[in-house]
């Protein structure tokens, strides 16, 4: 198995070869691309509730950095940037931090809707006490 499997089928929403792969090598939930993005980050940026479901089930960090400075740097910025309420409703189901800062210490989840105006997210994101 190959982390390169993992991120495609992550990126294709294809949830039954996420679980294969991970049945067959359970340290993929932790492997990162060249940007230190985890496969959760991708569930979260593609919108993919059932695969974060599944990564978080199995040992993914919900409150890991990467080092993408355009959408963010947790699963939840990157939900919250892509304007994906149903990645990020997932993500705050399963206790992600609303008000968590990015890696550099500035810009809240929040603050990452007003890139392309992330209007629904940040409807979900206020509804659960977001500040900016």
């Amino acid at each position: 198995m190959s982390s390169s499997e993992m991120f495609r089928a992550v990126k294709a929403g294809d949830l039954a070869r996420v679980k294969e792969l991970l049945a067959q090598e359970p340290g993929l939930v932790h492997v990162r691309d060249r940007e230190m993005s985890t496969p959760l980050h991708w569930a979260a940026w593609k919108d993919q509730p059932g695969i974060i479901d599944v990564l978080l089930d199995e040992g993914a960090e919900i409150q890991t950095h990467n080092e993408n400075n355009h959408w963010g740097t947790t699963p939840l910025h990157a939900a919250a940037h892509g304007n994906n309420p149903r990645a990020v409703a997932a993500l705050l189901r399963r206790g992600a931090d609303v008000n968590a800062l990015k890696s550099d210490g500035t810009g809240t989840p929040l603050a990452e809707t007003k890139v392309h105006n992330a209007t629904a997210a940040a409807k979900l994101l206020r509804a659960a006490g977001a500040v900016e």
